[in-house]
């Protein structure tokens, strides 16, 4: 990402107000969720999951609806070692100008990819990429001799640069003929590829991730002052971009320690990044935010949401750091209603950490996440239960109901460690009401074509019992789905229970989904 450097954070709304006894949530917001409003067919179909066989398991299918997954490959060239698998795991990948053919390429492979072109907004990079692209809107050189008032000045008058990567000069982003130029930039850029929009980086609240002291910088020597500058290119930029139809997406440095300003921000872009995710470092057990802001940084999302934006969470732990990775993505799951990706990253672009839990099949969430009284968080789902200690001390949960998942089976409740997460499913017996909700759960999340629905030969016939008017036999029909995003094509068994001759020798109608905006 650049300038692994963030921190975050928004405000967690709650209810009830009182500590004690009251259980506080996370605003919900139902975003884009859908229902599977009529089951049944004109043969009047009813459809129940009876012992589904997953052939192939497709990839994040329960969780589709709350938060999908994002993945940085801003190396050169881009690092996938699957280039096809990354398209259709992720719902947004963000890549250097010059790797237009690598978009080309995940476009391909997952028409509903949304692909970010990645540009330095606070800072002109010095030096161009392959093709002569820039990683900044405006490069060094633009402004180097035509432009010198472009440039952040230290207290002599000197030009800054980043202290900590010494190519990137710090610019005025105040200055409202830089704007211009960026934003003309971008946007040709933008239009020459199959760019979706742009990932804004160094978007930050204060100076101090690049500057000790942060006071050096004569323009803008306090946090406020500079804020106003960033502020007014955002007023500029924003709309600008996403005039053009194009996604303006900003890393906002620090959101945690001016929740406000970010929220003043955000009207006028597409979402916001947050890259310090309840833990800023990559390596295992370090890094963690206290509970309190963890609470902060877990409401961006619903903040963020709430106002109908994109939120990018990306939280930093290295290969083999599941307890982080996990931590981060359950912290996510807990707000997340349709409108927030995730990455667990180790600080390397385009490497990131993959975790069976992603794969968790969730289903759609039935309520907000609520305090459980001894400083952890649940959410619950139409398929599963997701868990969150964000407190440095164990903490004992008792489910409501059976669940199984990362070391546990059938469990009905479970102690976490200092940061520990659980993402559960139900029990494998599920119930008529189970399996439907599961149904629902896949068609939300995935695009099914009728026409490949293919009888079983020899399946079963049993009485349902269910049935008060008329018992009719169970028939199945293996189901080829077509996963819009980011799950490869999977077969399923699905059973119906049919009233009438003529509906045995038909597939049941499922509800058809078309692609959802993550």
């Amino acid at each position: 990402m650049g300038n692994c450097r963030r921190s975050g954070g928004g405000p967690v709304h709650r209810h009830g107000g009182q500590r004690c006894r009251r259980a506080r949530s996370i605003e919900h917001r139902p975003g884009n969720e859908r229902k599977a409003s009529d089951m049944r067919s004109s043969t009047r179909a009813v459809l129940v999951m009876l012992s589904c066989v997953w052939v192939l398991v497709s990839p994040c299918v329960g969780s589709a609806d709350t938060v999908g997954h994002y993945d940085s490959a801003t190396t050169t060239p881009a690092a996938f070692a699957n280039p096809a698998l990354s398209a259709r795991r992720n719902a947004y990948i963000d890549l250097q100008a010059w790797e237009g053919a690598r978009a080309a390429e995940l476009k391909a492979a997952n028409p509903g990819l949304k692909i970010l072109v990645y540009q330095n907004l606070g800072a002109m990079s010095q030096g161009l990429g392959p093709g002569g692209l820039s990683s900044s809107g405006v490069n060094y050189a633009e402004a180097s001799s035509a432009h010198p008032d472009w440039f952040l000045k230290g207290p002599s008058g000197e030009r800054l640069a980043f202290e900590d990567f010494k190519w990137l000069w710090a610019a005025d982003v105040g200055n409202p003929e830089y704007q211009r130029l960026w934003a003309a930039n971008v946007i040709r850029l933008l239009r020459s590829g199959p760019w979706d929009g742009v990932m804004m980086d160094d978007t930050n609240t204060t100076n101090r991730y690049h500057f000790n002291p942060a006071s050096k910088v004569a323009q803008y020597p306090t946090d406020a002052a500079y804020q106003r500058a960033v502020r007014s290119m955002l007023e500029y930029v924003g709309p600008a971009i996403q005039g053009a139809g194009k996604l303006a997406i900003p890393n906002m440095g620090s959101w945690s320690e001016y929740p406000g300003t970010v929220r003043e921000w955000l009207p006028f872009v597409s979402g916001g990044m947050d890259e310090m995710f309840v833990k800023w470092s990559k390596s295992a057990g370090q890094g963690y935010r206290g509970s309190h802001e963890w609470e902060a940084q877990v409401g961006e999302i619903a903040t963020t949401e709430a106002m109908g934006k994109q939120f990018i969470a990306i939280t930093q732990a290295e290969p083999g750091d599941t307890q982080g990775a996990r931590y981060g993505w359950a912290s996510a799951l807990l707000a997340g209603n349709g409108h927030t990706v995730f990455m667990a990253s180790n600080g390397h672009p385009g490497e990131e950490t993959w975790l069976g839990d992603y794969e968790a099949e969730l289903g759609s969430p039935t309520a907000s996440a609520v305090a459980i009284g001894n400083g952890g968080w649940q959410r619950t789902f139409t398929n599963g239960l997701v868990v969150v200690n964000p407190t440095t001390s164990a903490v004992s949960v008792n489910f409501p109901g059976a669940y199984s998942g990362d070391g546990l089976t059938n469990a009905t409740a479970a102690t976490l460690g200092a940061h520990g997460a659980l993402v559960l499913t139900r029990a494998a017996s599920s119930t008529t009401s189970g399996g439907l909700a599961r149904l629902a759960s896949l068609g939300t999340g995935l695009m099914l074509t009728a026409a490949r629905f293919q009888p079983v030969t020899g399946s079963p016939r049993v009485k349902a019992s269910h049935h008060r008017r008329r018992r009719g036999a169970v028939r199945c029909w293996r189901v080829r789905v077509a996963a819009h995003r980011r799950h490869g094509r999977t077969t399923r068994v699905v059973c119906a229970v049919h009233r009438s001759r003529r509906a045995r020798t038909h597939a049941p109608r499922l509800p058809l989904s078309a692609s959802r905006r993550s």
